[in-house]
């Protein structure tokens, strides 16, 4: 089973995401977005603060991991393809003119 097949699944089970009309749907998921990277910039801010905690190293990997499945239900619900997207987006990055030193092929 692919990623976005289990994320289609989840979707289908999740209260939040259930509705029919996609603007409510869209709405909490930019909105959940929105909430957990506000949660990995504290994180990030205290790391940065008061330095390198290792417990905090597991709480910035699941708000990871919340942001990546909130990213991917929201691109699924707008019919983007996020892999696709974001490989598109590596190679425009490695095509600029500036970067050619650092991407040898």
């Amino acid at each position: 089973m692919t990623f976005t097949s289990r994320i289609r699944e989840h979707m289908q089970i999740c209260p939040d995401t259930l509705s029919e009309d996609v603007e409510p749907r869209l709405m909490f998921l930019t909105l959940a977005l929105a909430g957990e990277v506000g949660e990995l910039a504290n994180l990030m801010k205290k790391e940065w603060r008061d330095g390198h905690e290792p417990t905090r190293t597991v709480k910035i990997a699941e708000e990871m991991g919340d942001i990546y499945n909130y990213l991917h239900m929201l691109a699924v619900t707008v019919g983007v393809d996020l892999e696709h997207e974001a490989a598109l987006k590596l190679d425009h990055f490695e095509k600029r003119p500036e970067n050619a030193h650092r991407f040898v092929k």
